[in-house]
């Protein structure tokens, strides 16, 4: 990934030359502290873009990330991470939030150098990842106010700043009041923390402006102390472009616009005549409104991308994430830019905070399933490596949860649902209560038991549904997350499509693509799907699918009607345009509906006649089946080289005490290819010795039955010989 994307490395002026630490910190070293130029930044942002955009398929994850051996444990001590099973640690090595190490005396940061030096050699001889914890975000004491900032005061004293010098070069020209958004009314953006585990505490936050040439310059010299620290990478928080609205943020967004547009395109689709007047907007209805979520978008890439290619400068493998996207997903999008595909050319794994509240923990409340799935398999089929940690809570008691007992089923619950769905649960850390660690280690457990099955294993379900964020730049809502509940409901194993994957090759490996509202269509992709169809898979659409290109001119939509035969269900007329302008406002409707399995009257009919249409292209040949279970969800995988097809089965049976119902007598169901069969089960389960179900036969599926499955069981079935492997049966 470092090649294909890699002008953000040489795209900076040089601001010092600086001698810091080389390999993993173990020699000395010389590499540009270089920042953006004063221009040109936003033709970068619109380039990036370009790129992202145009990249197709997907990479296989550096070593460390691969799936099945991906497990979170957040410590500084790399015995406990090996005791509790994990291979990945997020720490905060530094309070960089407070502008740390800034204020401190450089003893203390020398000796507190040394030990991170110390607990990453042991970490790594014990193949522990360990990344660090960054915050674009900067506290200050009163909200609003630069000057009560710590990094503020530390730019303001230059004995501070210099002290530390050989890590974030000369003291910036430009002040700290230029280094952080503004809002559309001149004020500075930022936000009002509350922790879950402390609702009385208030942390007030200034963003960091990405477009700031002193705020880049200061992320950079962040990277270079992770760097001689021998950290592996980085999760940068708060890195979305909420409020694009400071001098240097227009400056960019204009530059932005003129790389895009020449002047008699944007006089014709914009209405400007002096690219120099243009500004970000944050008012719906705007002609000027996609370009500004589009130039947020991809500012949020590109901060990633240049702080990426400047660690590698030091590490070639270093890694880069960040949370990008949130529990309330399409209104995320919408207000902070927050386009995680975007950011997956980038991103050497994809995070995401799920949490919101107690709205997504998973379990069953007041007798409704409550199920994160849908957005766990949105972020893995972004992924381009495939790696993917998220969280839907805080694994804290009492708040939400009531104690650290009830805790223990409901993070078993959590852990597990993630990595059902090809992501690792990430905040589990060293400070949780111990019930909370033999949860996630009960897990774990399970997970490393078959490590040598699950190592690599891809989703491999024959249903597609199409996840596209590209509506977001046209206010039209993508109902992905909502397709996604309603065949899980249905008991269909399914996976989710990013648009780049909409290509020939990758099509041919389901029966059913699903393309729910996917206004947004290109050429390509459009050719794929008619190619794929004339080939025998089944396509189901509903709402404005390709009506539009990604500049908002007329897409291929006409051209699908007469040349792709594919099935089409009715959406109210103005439902897609509700929900997309309730991403300008409340995301609580949506969640409802794709959190809990509520339809409204509107959106019923949709669901029903998707579920219907899937069960007569695919009800016989899906790739994995639960049948008559209740509050049990399944997923299909599979590696390359293996008879194996391995099926999770997740129960919800769990409650806000933690008390757990067994889904008892749960019946699956796999297609067996032409000539093949299934051949033995091998059942695992948490808190369960390995067991070896007894497989039947009939009408090309091979079925099994768990006679009770308390939280969490993966079944590796194997297969005889016949064309294809398990689960592969349709085209």
């Amino acid at each position: 990934m470092a090649g294909r994307l890699a002008f953000g490395a040489v795209c900076g002026i040089i601001l010092a030359l600086l001698a810091i630490g080389g390999s993993k910190g173990s020699e000395r070293t010389t590499i540009n502290m270089g920042t953006s130029p004063a221009s040109g930044l936003g033709a970068q942002i619109a380039e990036f873009a370009a790129e992202a955009w145009s990249l197709s398929g997907d990479e296989a994850p550096p070593a460390g990330l691969e799936y099945g051996h991906l497990r979170v444990f957040c410590s500084q001590d790399a015995d406990e991470i090996a005791t509790v099973g994990a291979t990945f640690s997020i720490i905060n090595p530094f309070n960089f939030t407070r502008a740390e190490p800034f204020g401190m005396p450089r003893e203390e940061f020398d000796s507190r150098m040394a030990r991170l030096r110390a607990f990453t050699d042991r970490a790594h001889a014990q193949g522990i990842t360990v990344i660090s914890y960054v915050s674009a975000n900067t506290t200050t004491h009163k909200e609003g106010v630069v000057a009560e900032a710590p990094l503020a005061q530390a730019w303001s004293d230059a004995g501070a700043w210099n002290q530390y010098k050989d890590f974030y070069g000369p003291r910036p020209a430009e002040p700290p009041d230029r280094w952080f958004e503004k809002k559309s009314d001149g004020s500075y953006g930022g936000h009002v923390w509350i922790p879950p585990w402390a609702q009385e505490e208030r942390h007030y936050e200034l963003a960091g402006c990405s477009h700031s040439p002193g705020f880049r310059q200061y992320l950079a010299g962040i990277m270079n102390i992770l760097c001689e620290a021998g950290i592996d990478g980085i999760y940068l928080d708060h890195s979305e472009v909420s409020n694009p609205f400071s001098e240097d943020s227009i400056r960019c967004f204009q530059e932005f616009l003129g790389a895009r547009y020449s002047v008699p395109e944007a006089r014709e689709q914009f209405g400007i005549e002096n690219l120099s007047e243009a500004r970000p907007t944050d008012r719906r209805g705007d002609r000027l409104g996609a370009e500004s979520v589009l130039f947020a978008a991809a500012s949020g890439g590109e901060i990633h991308q240049y702080l990426r290619d400047h660690a590698r400068q030091r590490d070639p493998d270093f890694i880069m994430s960040g949370n990008l996207y949130a529990a309330d997903t399409f209104q995320a999008a919408v207000l902070d830019g927050s386009d995680i595909q975007l950011a997956a050319a980038v991103d050497t794994f994809l995070y995401s905070e799920l949490a919101s509240g107690q709205d997504n923990i998973p379990g069953t409340r007041d007798g409704l399933r409550v199920s994160a799935a849908p957005l766990n398999r949105m972020i893995t089929a972004s992924s381009r490596t495939g790696a993917a940690t998220t969280y839907t809570h805080y694994p804290n008691s009492p708040n939400p949860i009531p104690s650290a007992e009830a805790l223990y089923n409901i993070q078993r619950l959590a852990t597990a649902e993630a990595f059902a769905n090809h992501c690792a649960f990430r905040r589990i850390e060293e400070s949780h209560d111990a019930r909370v660690k033999e949860g996630a280690k009960s897990v774990y457990d399970l997970l490393r038991g078959i490590e040598p099955e699950l190592l690599g294993a891809q989703m491999a379900a024959n249903i597609g549904v199409v996840a596209s964020l590209e509506n977001v730049y046209h206010r039209q809502y993508s109902y992905h997350l909502e397709v996604s509940r309603a065949l899980a409901d249905a008991g269909f194993a399914h996976e989710m499509i990013a648009p780049r994957n909409l290509t020939g090759e990758r099509l041919a490996h389901y029966r059913v693509v699903i393309l729910p509202n996917t206004v947004v269509l290109g050429d390509d992709a459009y050719r794929a799907l008619v190619e794929f169809a004339k080939g025998g898979g089944a396509v189901i659409g509903f709402g404005a699918v390709g009506t539009l290109d990604r500049r908002g001119n007329p897409g291929p939509a006409e051209r699908l009607t007469e040349q792709l035969d594919y099935r089409r269900l009715p959406l109210d007329e103005d439902r897609a345009a509700r929900d997309g302008d309730l991403g300008w406002d409340d995301g609580k409707v949506r969640r409802a509906a794709w959190g809990r399995g509520q339809w409204t009257d509107d959106l019923r009919p949709t669901m029903a006649g998707l579920v219907a249409a899937v069960e007569e292209m695919a009800g016989g040949t899906a790739t994995a089946r639960v049948h008559e279970a209740d509050g049990v969800e399944i997923t299909a995988m599979r590696r390359d080289g293996s008879d194996g097809l391995i099926v999770h089965l997740v129960n919800y049976g769990v409650d806000f005490e933690g008390e757990v119902t067994p889904a008892r007598d749960v019946k699956v169901s796999v297609a067996v290819p032409k000539g093949g069969k299934a051949t033995r089960v091998e059942w695992h389960a948490l808190d369960g010795v390995s067991q070896t179900p007894e497989v039947s036969a009939a009408d090309g599926r091979a079925s099994f039955t768990v006679p009770e499955l308390p939280v969490y069981g993966i079944a590796v079935v194997r297969s005889g010989r016949g064309e294809g492997g398990l689960g592969q049966g349709g085209l």
